[in-house]
């Protein structure tokens, strides 16, 4: 008991409980539609190169924004922002399901979404990740900050998961559905979230002059510093899967099975099987 004690010790505080267990059904729900989606795109147009504008439509926003998102974010309570964000990626999953269901999705309006989708998100990944140290305190915040980060990454490994199971099942416009309504989970987590005094700043620096104090302050500090190299390597790579996965699954798993042969060799095999030509 002690053991569970100390590793979920930040699961004690009320107000992170409820944030913490919202995220859980919301984060899985990301996953399921940001795999549903790279997935309808290339049953749409059968081009990796629309998939990968579509991966850059939704990223560059948050990669132009970010600095500037960090200085608004300290200047007003975060619980607000969380409430406006996560009320706008529902009505982005909403509009998703709508025009999926009636048969009236386009590629350019699944681009468009992307980049609103992109644009809030600039905005709520660091504001979710300082609402912890608001929400947890000095004592639990290290315990804080590693539950949240299994929290996403078990979402990156269940929620693709669940996608495809979702897809085979029911459809791509089910996924979208799921997400919408995992939203809930969260704006209930927040709404629920009592707080006696929201930190905010009162700086009276331009928001400029912040983005240029954070930069030198992170270029000063080679610890940061090296954090942030180390990060921008592996985002930079690591969000390729996105565009290979479903082409991968497309053009090698699926004829595969549909001719009862497999892409790898099977179990105890000592040599590898080439589908046919």
């Amino acid at each position: 008991m002690n053991v569970l004690r100390s590793t979920f010790s930040s699961l004690q505080n009320r107000n992170f409980r409820y944030f913490w267990f919202g995220q859980c059904i919301s984060v899985m729900g990301t996953w399921i539609q940001r795999t549903a989606q790279t997935w309808l795109v290339y049953q749409m147009t059968g081009s990796a190169f629309l998939v990968g504008v579509l991966t850059a439509c939704q990223f560059v926003p948050i990669l132009l924004l970010t600095l500037v998102a960090g200085t608004v974010i300290d200047r007003y309570p975060k619980k607000r922002i969380l409430l406006l964000t996560q009320f706008g990626f529902l009505l982005l999953g909403l509009a998703m399901t709508v025009l999926i269901y009636t048969k009236l999705v386009q590629y350019w309006e699944i681009l468009a979404i992307a980049i609103l989708y992109g644009i809030l998100q600039s905005f709520d990944t660091p504001t979710r990740q300082s609402y912890v140290v608001e929400l947890v305190g000095q004592k639990d915040l290290m315990n804080g900050i590693s539950l949240n980060s299994t929290l996403f990454n078990m979402a990156k490994i269940v929620g693709p998961s669940l996608a495809g199971i979702l897809m085979a099942q029911f459809s791509v416009g089910f996924c979208f559905l799921v997400n919408t309504i995992s939203y809930f989970a969260v704006l209930l987590g927040l709404f629920l979230i009592h707080q006696t005094k929201p930190l905010a700043s009162r700086s009276r620096q331009r928001m400029w002059s912040d983005v240029k104090y954070g930069l030198s302050y992170v270029w000063h500090q080679p610890n940061i510093r090296l954090s942030a190299e180390l990060m921008l390597v592996v985002s930079t790579l690591n969000f390729n899967n996105n565009v290979i996965i479903p082409i991968f699954a497309k053009r090698c798993c699926i004829p595969a099975r549909k001719s009862m042969q497999i892409c790898c060799p099977p179990v105890g095999s000592g040599r590898s099987s080439r589908p046919s030509s």
